[in-house]
């Protein structure tokens, strides 16, 4: 799984394009950590409703 940020978070107004970029990172972090046996960092979700 591969993405680029190539926008200003300070300046964006779409909020797809944040979801975009969240869902790949925070799905990479979650996986290394527990492929390294440490629990997750944290319990936030975004559900898919929202999405």
């Amino acid at each position: 799984m591969k993405t680029s940020v190539s926008f200003d978070r300070c300046k964006i107004t779409n909020l797809n394009t944040i979801i975009e970029t969240y869902v790949p990172l925070s799905f990479d972090l979650i996986s290394l950590n527990r492929v390294m046996v440490i629990p997750d960092t944290y319990a936030f979700v975004i559900s898919s409703t929202i999405v």
